[in-house]
């Protein structure tokens, strides 16, 4: 009987251990961008510019950006808002397509997965993107 009991818990903690093992280890959904990193901001659409833009971004738009992308969940979804890389933020290896409507919506990457933003924080990204020449809507 005393065996039992004594098995039983070595069994339950073994499965407790395991499974913080392997949810520590599972890649994370969520944005993770390192202070101080480059954001380069792309724009080209046909009717509204004539050449790409390619700007990076100053150290207060930068932190800006930062803090409206960093720590977002990631998600999986097909909406129709008009993505394209022609209208994103680039940061290192990463690619956020800015929706070319209004929605508070950004693809992250050449992917299914996107980030949901405020309507205010859409905004900022917006005032960002005319300073240097982009346009709403774009699609």
């Amino acid at each position: 009987m005393k065996k039992r009991k004594i098995r039983r818990s070595i069994t339950v903690t073994s499965i407790v251990i395991i499974t913080a093992v392997i949810l520590l280890a599972l890649p994370s959904n969520k944005i993770s961008i390192k202070e101080g990193e480059t954001i380069t901001l792309y724009y080209y659409h046909s009717y509204h510019s004539e050449a790409p833009i390619e700007q990076e971004l100053t150290d207060e738009e930068a932190q800006t950006v930062i803090g409206i992308l960093n720590r977002r969940a990631i998600f999986t979804d097909y909406p129709s808002c008009g993505f394209s890389e022609n209208v994103s933020l680039r940061i290192g290896r990463q690619i956020f397509c800015i929706a070319g409507d209004s929605c508070p919506i950004i693809r992250y990457g050449n992917t299914n997965k996107y980030i949901e933003i405020s309507y205010e924080e859409r905004s900022i990204i917006e005032t960002i993107f005319m300073k240097y020449g982009g346009r709403f809507p774009c699609v």
